[in-house]
């Protein structure tokens, strides 16, 4: 029987989106791809079909590994957008092969970071990418809820809240404790325009906080308070404007373990955690 792995460069995309749906149809965390929801996961993080790669069985692709490629300053970094083999060809070791075709066409290519992320549960893919050289870097944990304020708090005397234009977005960075997983990150964010919108908390013109999501779906990518002016309900202030711009059921992914300020402030919101995940690297 015919095996082989080569990148998804000529792979026609409804192909594509029937074997993702199928490999991630019984995934804990539910996936479903249609042709718009794929073009713009291409468009907004730089899914690239010639630096991903699939399994063909008899050219029928069976499982295939989706990779981001983005210039970072100087550098090329690449991010693992899904993986995944359909079941009926699952237990071939095919996602550890597909790794070990990606990572030579991508040394080959200059790239120098590859990223993914893993939910902490699924131990054998944990192995596999362990034994294919990447290194955690850090514990994440994902969070959602239906997040209720009966009353709108009043905005304090002298704060101010307004919109903050794309253009101004890494001011943000003076707001935060952790940088952002690829998928929060401030670079993808803009290209998922105008689907996202930030919210700025300002005092005399300075920066106090900041909040950037979809008010539509209710993801949340990012948000922070500048650090000296925390613990002052500012953080629940922007949470309760934002919810009450369009979805009150919220969805935060990829927050850092490490912060336990804020891991104790969304639960003190209500937000409860559905799925933990490793945040991983290789260096080529």
């Amino acid at each position: 029987m015919a095996i082989s792995i080569r990148t998804l460069q000529d792979t026609p995309r409804e192909e594509i989106i029937q074997v993702f749906n199928r490999a991630f149809a019984d995934y804990r965390i539910k996936m479903r791809l249609n042709t718009d929801m794929l073009a713009q996961k291409m468009q907004v993080e730089q899914i690239h079909p010639g630096f991903s790669a699939g399994v063909f069985v008899q050219d029928r692709l069976v499982g295939l590994m989706l990779h981001a490629i983005d210039a970072v300053g100087e550098e090329l970094w690449t991010y693992n957008g899904g993986t995944g083999v359909v079941p009926e060809w699952r237990g071939h070791h095919f996602s550890e092969q597909m790794y070990a075709y990606l990572l030579d066409y991508f040394r080959d290519n200059n790239v120098s970071h590859c990223w993914l992320e893993v939910m902490d549960t699924n131990t054998r893919a944990l192995h596999v990418y362990q034994k294919l050289g990447f290194e955690v870097q850090r514990a994440l944990e994902c969070f959602s809820g239906v997040i209720h304020f009966p009353k709108l708090p009043a905005l304090p005397l002298g704060l101010e809240l307004a919109v903050v234009a794309p253009e101004d977005w890494e001011q943000f960075a003076s707001c935060r404790d952790y940088l952002p997983t690829w998928q929060n990150s401030t670079r993808v964010i803009l290209r998922a325009q105008p689907d996202f919108s930030a919210i700025g908390l300002y005092q005399d013109e300075k920066l106090l906080g900041y909040i950037l999501g979809n008010a539509k779906t209710g993801r949340i990518a990012q948000f922070g308070i500048h650090p000296g002016h925390r613990r002052c309900g500012l953080g629940t202030l922007l949470f309760a404007y934002f919810s009450r711009l369009g979805n009150p059921r919220m969805s935060i992914i990829n927050v850092d373990k490490s912060n336990l300020p804020t891991l104790a402030f969304l639960q003190k919101l209500g937000f409860q955690t559905y799925v933990n995940q490793v945040e991983m690297l290789k260096l080529l």
